[in-house]
């Protein structure tokens, strides 16, 4: 593969975790770890850039901290302010305890910005990038697009002590659940007081338990243990609520295909199986036969390197992003 297909966001993160790099398996690693910190940094950016910056220290030379935070090209109000005030005073080592406080400043400031005078433009706003977590594309992000509700509860969580209010309104409204889907067009009449309850018709996927803000981790950048560690975990991990699906049979039946809608399942056979549906059939028999995402990544990976598989498309992220969350859920049921 080459770097030059890869997205800009890509580019960056590898430039400044690993410039060097010698394999394929040492690419395809960097990308999957790039996507998943999108992820979180997307849905929980003050708690993803704590981590991020400082993993187990307390403090991190500015200049270090200066080139992670380049990384990132949206959230702006918390990337500048940070590297204004590095800037200003100009910093030598930046503190993760007056990080935290440049946040926590932010994000007042932020509230009070968004609640005064509140207009849907805002709310779309505010909520745009966290909608395009399961959206290829900004651009066709609608008033129909739908995301679980736990990613609007972490978004919200995540800028404690402040829009705790909003989180609220939700609950007066529907008392929505994790796993219940929202539409753009509901979020705005929710937070602009406009929603009549409609109990009953509440879009909603399978059950399941609440979930923790731990369910999602960023990398743990070596350094000092300290009562942060179980924080920064070691691996990147992502778990979200599934989506509906759509009956699909492609000559078998098992949970894995059941993921997919039709056309993502047709992508998934012409782009990956060259359109050779024995070997689709083949392959998601060996995955269905395994139990961890581990072992199922690992098979991936291989499948993808002998292939010579571009797992930059958007597609393919999402596809790779569905098993993800299947086996975390298997393993987690097991573990039960």
């Amino acid at each position: 593969m080459k770097l030059s297909s890869l997205s800009p966001y890509i580019k960056r993160f590898i430039q400044t975790e690993s410039p060097d790099i010698r394999t394929k398996e040492k690419l395809f690693s960097l990308i999957e770890k790039s996507i998943i910190l999108k992820i979180n940094y997307t849905l929980r950016p003050n708690w993803t850039l704590l981590n991020f910056l400082f993993g187990g220290y307390d403090s991190k030379p500015a200049e270090d901290v200066v080139s992670k935070l380049k990384i990132f090209d949206y959230y702006k109000y918390y990337l500048d302010n940070i590297l204004n005030y590095i800037n200003d005073v100009g910093l030598v080592v930046l503190t993760r305890k007056r990080t935290e406080e440049i946040l926590l400043e932010t994000n007042q400031l932020l509230y009070t910005k968004f609640v005064t005078d509140l207009t849907s433009v805002k709310i779309k706003n505010f909520f745009l990038y966290v909608y395009s977590v399961k959206s290829e594309d900004s651009f066709e992000i609608t008033l129909e697009s739908v995301i679980p509700y736990f990613f609007i509860r972490l978004f919200l969580e995540d800028k404690k002590p402040y829009f705790q209010d909003l989180i609220e309104k939700f609950k007066n409204a529907d008392d929505y659940k994790d796993s219940d889907e929202l539409d753009f067009k509901t979020v705005i009449k929710i937070l602009l007081g406009k929603y009549e309850s409609l109990a009953g018709t509440k879009p909603r996927t399978e059950e399941f338990d609440t979930y923790s803000a731990d369910s999602l981790y960023v990398l743990n950048m070596q350094g000092k243990k300290n009562d942060r560690t179980e924080e920064t975990k070691n691996i990147f991990e992502v778990t979200v609520p599934k989506t509906d699906i759509e009956e699909h049979d492609m000559g078998i039946k098992n949970g894995l295909v059941e993921l997919f809608s039709k056309e993502e399942l047709d992508f998934i056979i012409k782009k990956l199986f060259r359109a050779d549906k024995t070997l689709f059939n083949e392959t998601f028999r060996k995955l269905s036969a395994m139990n961890r995402w581990d072992d199922a990544m690992d098979f991936l990976k291989k499948y993808f390197i002998e292939n010579n598989i571009n797992i930059n498309r958007k597609k393919i992220i999402k596809f790779v992003d569905k098993l993800n969350d299947y086996f975390l859920s298997k393993e987690r049921a097991e573990n039960y």
